[in-house]
């Protein structure tokens, strides 16, 4: 296998594979980290020093054949990265990648046949576009998440109406601004972990909730944040409450963010401090122990967050929720103005 041809190159030149996940590589030279390397199938993408990039030339780049390589200003599976050593700033965007989107063709007459089912060529554009907007949610533009996991939850029967849904989503990224994704410069061994979540009760069908969490890194005071990984997902079961749902997200949420946390633990030998944060007030005073949901099977499953706080392996706040940039994620309508600060 290529892969395993490549990982052996690396770690022959003692380039080190995480055993959370078997895309990203590291190396150590003198005890310290100084390189980092992540791999998407023949797709290689890293930074650090000199040493790193001596080595890497030493090694894999010398080991295959490479047919471009860019650095500072290039494009990555259809992401446009830009460095800015001086102001220590990556930024990540795709607005190549969305101003070549197409919508799907549809006539006057059948757009009135909202409730009609797809016919067989319809269904398979209207499935390859809603993976191109998936892949573009899932990179660099948070904001859509909630729309394409909707249309993403109609694949098996969809109908006229998500022809329109799926085209309006393409015209409104196409005419508003597009988002650039802020990377800032700040020391990993003293990062922080910040967790956003936040749910969106029986807003789907059948009763379903929607779970939405952002998870950034920031500097050792909180004024930097980079943002890590997002998720806007229906919650597995059918929830009581709006209490219940705000807990199932926020164990969801930090489930994700303990991953993280022991990723970079092991990068660095220090474990980040993490820090979440909820709009919900009951949620808030439950897990202070306050005082005790009314429906019971939220005790249990929300014990590991109470004993988590008493470790000091997290803290909890409570935001408003004008201020929570997880809200855009779990639901319709929300404007992208709160996630799109703490994105740049």
């Amino acid at each position: 296998m290529f892969y395993e041809t490549v990982k052996k190159s690396l770690q022959d030149a003692s380039i080190i594979k995480s055993p959370n996940d078997d895309g990203f590589f590291y190396w150590k030279g003198n005890g310290e980290i100084e390189g980092v390397m992540s791999i998407h199938v023949d797709d290689f993408v890293y930074g650090g020093t000199a040493s790193f990039q001596d080595l890497l030339d030493k090694s894999i780049l010398t080991d295959f054949c490479v047919s471009l390589q860019s650095s500072s200003s290039f494009k990555y599976l259809g992401l446009e990265v830009h460095q800015d050593k001086e102001e220590g700033l990556i930024t990540v965007c795709q607005k190549e990648y969305v101003e070549k989107l197409t919508g799907l063709a549809i006539s006057e007459k059948r757009k009135r046949q909202r409730t009609h089912a797809l016919a067989p060529d319809e269904f398979s554009k209207f499935r390859s576009l809603c993976g191109k907007l998936l892949w573009l949610s899932l990179q660099s533009r948070p904001d859509i998440s909630f729309e394409v996991c909707q249309l993403s939850n109609h694949l098996a029967d969809p109908n006229v109406d998500d022809i329109l849904r799926i085209n309006k989503l393409v015209k409104k990224l196409q005419t508003e601004d597009y988002i650039a994704i802020q990377f800032r410069k700040a020391q990993l061994e003293e990062g922080r972990l910040r967790v956003y979540a936040d749910a969106a009760y029986a807003n789907l069908p059948n009763h379903g909730s929607q779970c939405g969490y952002i998870v950034f890194l920031t500097d050792s005071i909180g004024q930097v944040e980079n943002p890590i990984v997002w998720k806007s997902i229906k919650l597995d079961r059918v929830c009581q409450s709006a209490l219940g749902a705000e807990a199932l997200s926020l164990l969801k949420a930090v489930d994700h963010a303990f991953f993280i946390q022991q990723t970079i633990e092991e990068v660095t030998g220090r474990k980040p401090p993490m820090e979440c944060f909820t709009d919900s007030k009951s949620l808030y005073e439950i897990l202070l122990k306050t005082k005790d949901p009314e429906e019971k099977r939220l005790i249990g499953q929300i014990a590991p967050l109470r004993e988590s706080i008493e470790k000091g392996e997290l803290t909890i706040e409570r935001i408003n929720s004008k201020s929570m940039p997880a809200d855009i994620l779990t639901k319709k309508g929300v404007n992208s103005v709160t996630l799109r600060e703490h994105l740049s």
